[in-house]
């Protein structure tokens, strides 16, 4: 064992993905092909269906006795209630019995089925396929490393339309993420680039959302999700006063009323500036206003 190579190699590490909010965390990891794991010799290994009956491994252990009449050490795993994972001896191929629909026992009332196993364990849940819209990232950093980055933080990236980044002139950048539950997506998230921070909008297609309802986005402590709430409030608020400084800056230019077009006055009363909103009295006389 301690001259196998690999163990002075870099290891790989599982790492921890949907980290955004709390509910969308697990962790991934990465697999090799199929072909890695022929050692463990699971050719002749097959999964056996109770369809009629009930039985135990013991039982089924003497009924495939008595069945073929072989000396062989018989490896039986119950896998559920009516499943038991099965290694057959050489004599008997799996794929010759997988031909049958039924097979009855010499317990009476018994009938199986066999079907040919690779190794496949029943998963624990599955993740959810839905396209989600970014807005927020910075064009010059918007490249497949820096999404799937992102992506990474709500799931595992599995597509990118890259037309919609031309399309919509670099604002949105749409992707679609298997997630473990779309209820979960937070609003927004802070995320640290060259020691700055951004705040990236999350919107879901074809899903509603409503994290008022529902999870407000905090995400908790922890593991399963950054408390970043406060720092999200700050970036909004800062977002909310550059945007009314702007209005305030593009007002602020007219002390005196905007007259119409044709430069009078006359018959308006209680006339209002169409900016400012300001009253100004009662045109008396025909005479233009000197300003």
């Amino acid at each position: 064992m301690d001259s196998f190579s690999v163990w002075y190699s870099p290891l790989p590490m599982a790492q921890y993905w949907g980290s955004a909010n709390a509910g969308l965390g697990f962790f991934h990891l990465e697999v090799e092909r199929p072909e890695a794991a022929k050692w463990l010799n699971f050719d002749n290994v097959g999964v056996v269906t109770i369809m009629e009956g009930e039985v135990t491994d013991k039982e089924l252990e003497n009924n495939f006795n008595e069945m073929w009449k072989i000396n062989w050490y018989w490896q039986i795993r119950r896998l559920a209630s009516n499943k038991f994972l099965v290694r057959l001896p050489p004599s008997i191929k799996i794929e010759d019995l997988v031909e049958y629909p039924s097979i009855n026992l010499k317990k009476k009332g018994v009938c199986v089925s066999f079907a040919k196993w690779n190794g496949e364990e029943e998963p624990f849940a599955d993740l959810s396929e839905v396209w989600i819209n970014v807005e927020g990232l910075q064009t010059k950093w918007c490249t497949w490393k820096t999404i799937f980055q992102v992506a990474s933080s709500l799931g595992v990236l599995i597509n990118i339309d890259w037309h919609t980044i031309f399309r919509n002139f670099y604002r949105t950048v749409r992707i679609k993420v298997c997630m473990r539950d779309v209820d979960k997506i937070p609003k927004d998230r802070v995320y640290e680039i060259e020691q700055q921070l951004y705040l990236v909008f999350f919107d879901v297609d074809n899903a509603h959302v409503d994290m008022e309802e529902g999870d407000d986005g905090s995400g908790g402590n922890g593991p399963e999700g950054p408390n970043d709430k406060d720092l999200c409030d700050d970036f909004r608020e800062k977002l909310e006063k550059d945007a009314s400084s702007k209005d305030m800056d593009m007002g602020k230019d007219s002390s005196t009323p905007a007259a119409p077009k044709n430069g009078s006055t006359r018959g308006v009363k209680d006339s209002k500036c169409w900016k400012c909103r300001h009253n100004y009295p009662e045109q008396k006389s025909g005479k233009k206003r000197d300003v």
